[in-house]
């Protein structure tokens, strides 16, 4: 019990770190586009990941571009900002892309960002439900602050002047 609940925490606290990212990165995409990585693995895939207007473009293509790693900010392909958006389906902005050309394949899927972020809420959301059903109360303690009112009989908290 004592090791899942230190598996639970220690994912509830990467997930928080991860919630606090993407929301930056969110409110951030509204301002700058940004092609946040860029690089090539196993020997001829290319991945990337592009944030622009509150979605994420996450891209693997089988074409080459030599062997490095790129971060940039603030820049895009040619033509990447249109299709961003041509690519965005609907309300809820999802929106899925794979093609063959003479160079290779490309598979590209649009994420918006509140998506992610609701998705990175689910662990801490549960956390902290959990902690507030579980954590003991004293039956004594002052609901607004949890001073010790034991003997107190004038109905109001000497340390915050909550009604008790």
């Amino acid at each position: 019990m004592r090791l899942l609940r230190y598996i639970f925490n220690r994912l509830t606290v990467a997930s928080l770190l991860l919630l606090l990212g993407t929301a930056g990165l969110w409110v951030d995409s509204y301002w700058s586009y940004s092609q946040f990585l860029l690089l090539e693995f196993e020997g001829s895939h290319l991945a990337s990941l592009y944030s622009r207007s509150g979605a994420l473009l996450i891209g693997v293509s089988s074409e080459s571009i030599g062997s490095h790693f790129l971060i940039e900010f603030g820049r895009f392909q040619p033509g990447l900002v249109e299709r961003l958006d041509a690519e965005r389906m609907g309300v809820l902005d999802f929106g899925f892309e794979h093609y063959y050309r003479r160079g290779g394949w490309n598979l590209n899927m649009v994420l918006p960002h509140w998506f992610l972020v609701l998705i990175f809420a689910v662990l801490p959301g549960i956390w902290l439900y959990l902690w507030k059903k579980l954590r003991k109360v004293d039956p004594n303690a002052c609901p607004g602050c949890g001073y010790d009112l034991t003997g107190n009989e004038s109905g109001v908290c000497p340390e915050c002047g909550v009604g008790v």
